[in-house]
Order: structure tokens, then sequence, then C-alpha cells
């Protein structure tokens, strides 16, 4: 007999060989290139990288708010419950965008609008997606800024977001991307511009509300301390391009990649006294400067071969449940020929 595949199994977010352009001066370049990967239901993860290696362009991707006229989906799919979102128009979208899918910006200062109330601006999203009445979304604003610890909240609604600190605007953010309960919620470096005892409130927090409303959650970050915090799942991007891929556990215990091993041995370690912090050396390419073949990390991997100049590696599972774009695990090439990975 045939089983059949529930709702729940199937995945809420399935990203396709995305490729995201931008035009610059009269010519197109990758910013995202090749992108695959899935967010299961009810689970939260965590895509890490340097500035500049194509994490925030590819949760604008997701969203469709790449500049106008610069940016723009090249290729692939963002199927969200099996509807190509990079095919619906402004108006589509609009229905989708704090309905089912809302979104964190980094700096919720010039995220929130200075000359509304903090009340007006959660009840403008109830407004657009919910059957209320003015009143009523007021009342369920109040209720928003309850739920993510924001004291005094009937006082609150009626205040600027310059007489907020940064963490309570920060809260404020996420009320109005929780509003109307959305399934998926991209997180955008949501602790960066905080302290680190509000970072950990903050991380708490969306930890919480993901496990009551069951929403899944892409957190992106440069901080591999806040991956390991919340996550389930981690994707490791460079330079547009997807090195590896793991549950949580998994890459912590065993990085692959050349550039996570990198990336963790960067983390400072209470339990160490040392002098100096390791750094990679090098930077990420840009995207007017991205080699044609061969990997994008070769210049900067300790561990480069002759043959990663010219072979582009891809995305291939080395263990279960583990995948890693890198020459030293494609079972093409002799083992005694390769630098040891570990």
């Amino acid at each position: 007999m045939k089983s059949s595949t529930s709702k729940e199994d199937t995945p809420l977010l399935e990203i396709k060989n995305l490729q995201t352009g931008f035009k610059i001066e009269g010519e197109y370049y990758n910013a995202v290139e090749n992108m695959s990967f899935d967010v299961k239901r009810k689970r939260i993860i965590g895509i890490v990288g340097e500035s500049g290696c194509g994490k925030s362009v590819m949760s604008l991707s997701i969203m469709q708010l790449l500049p106008i006229g610069i940016g723009e989906i090249r290729g692939g799919s963002v199927l969200f419950e099996g509807q190509n979102l990079a095919h619906y128009n402004e108006k589509e979208m609009n229905s989708i965008r704090g309905k089912d899918i809302s979104m964190i910006f980094q700096e919720p200062m010039t995220s929130l609008n200075p000359v509304f109330t903090i009340g007006s601006q959660i009840a403008e999203v109830l407004l657009n997606h919910e059957k209320m009445t003015k009143k009523e979304a007021l009342a369920k604003s109040v209720e928003l800024l309850n739920q993510v610890g924001i004291s005094r909240p009937e006082k609150v609604i009626h205040e600027y977001p310059h007489q907020l600190s940064g963490g309570m605007r920060q809260r404020v953010m996420i009320a109005i991307a929780i509003a109307c309960q959305p399934k998926l919620l991209i997180a955008d470096e949501p602790t960066t511009a905080l302290d680190v005892t509000v970072q950990a409130q903050i991380l708490e927090l969306l930890k919480s509300i993901q496990e009551t409303n069951d929403m899944s959650i892409i957190l992106i970050t440069h901080d591999l301390g806040v991956v390991a915090e919340i996550c389930d799942e981690v994707i490791v991007m460079y330079a547009g391009k997807a090195a590896e891929r793991a549950e949580v556990n998994e890459l912590f215990s065993a990085p692959k990649h050349p550039y996570t091993q990198l990336l963790m041995k960067a983390v400072p370690k209470m339990d160490e006294d040392v002098d100096e912090l390791a750094t990679i050396e090098g930077l990420v390419p840009s995207i007017q400067n991205m080699p044609a073949t061969g990997c994008r990390f070769s210049n900067r991997c300790p561990k480069v071969m002759p043959e990663c100049m010219q072979i582009t590696p891809l995305l291939r599972e080395v263990d279960e449940d583990h995948e890693v774009a890198c020459l030293l695990y494609d079972p093409s090439w002799p083992i005694e020929e390769k630098r040891v990975a570990q």
C-alpha cells in the first residue's frame, strides 16, 4: 500500500537553484548563485557567514524586497507551501508579507517609522491582513507588546520609536512580525546592534515564540554563538554559495569545510587563554570579482590543492544529513592526493 505524505512532512519553504543578481554600471553580477535548501516546519535554520557572503540578499530574494531596477531573481525558484514566490507580482506578495512570511531587520531604528506611534505601526499590519476595527487592532497591539516582554504596553503604544531603547525597539519589531502569526519568520541579524544581555533576551524570546506559534525561523547571522544557542540546522555561506549544511550539533562537533573550520577557530573560548584570536586571511570577493571557475574560497584556504582553482565543488552529502562543497570530500579524487581535512 502506498504511504501518503502528510503536510507536516513536507518542507514549508524550498529554495531551488536560486540565483539573484544586481545590475552595476549596466552589467549583471550574481550575488547568490545556485542556492538550494529546505526549511522544515517548526524548525530554526541558521544561515551564517562573513559580511558580503550573500545572506541578506537571499532573505530579500525570498521576500521579493530587492531594490527595484537593480536587483532581480535571475533563476531558480522559491517555493512556499508549493507556490513559487519568484513568479508573484507585488500585489500577490503583499498578501503574503506580514501574514504568512514576516521579516525582522537588523536595525529597528531605520525599520520603524519615526513619525508614527508604536501602536499605529503594529495596528497597520493587523488592519492590512485581519478583519479588525482600529480599536480592536490597538487592543491587539497591547497584547502583542505584552507578549514580547514590554512593560506598560498601554503607554508604549502611544510613544514614538525614538523614545524607546534599542532592545525595546527590537521587541516592537518582533511584535509587528508575529502580529498575524506567520508560518515563517526571517530574522536578519536581529541582535547585532544590542548589548550582550539584551541579545540573550531577544534570542530567548524568539525561541519561545517559535515554540508557542509552531512557526519556522530563518536566522541570518555572522555569530556562531547565536546559531549554537537556538538553531536546529545550519547553512554556512561563502561568496554567494553554500559551503556546508548540517544539523547544528553535527556542524559544531565535526565541521568539514575549511572555511567552517576557520570560522570555528575564530570564536573566542572561555576556557582558553590566548594572546590573539584566530583570523581568516584575505577578504570575501566582491560580486564583480567572483572567480569564474574553481572554489571561491581557494585563495584564502590553508588546504588548497591545484585542482581547487579549476574545478567548482558541488554540495554533496558526506555523512548522514551533512553536506559540504569541497574537493577534499569528492570521491572522484584519490584520497592519497588530498590534504587531511580534519
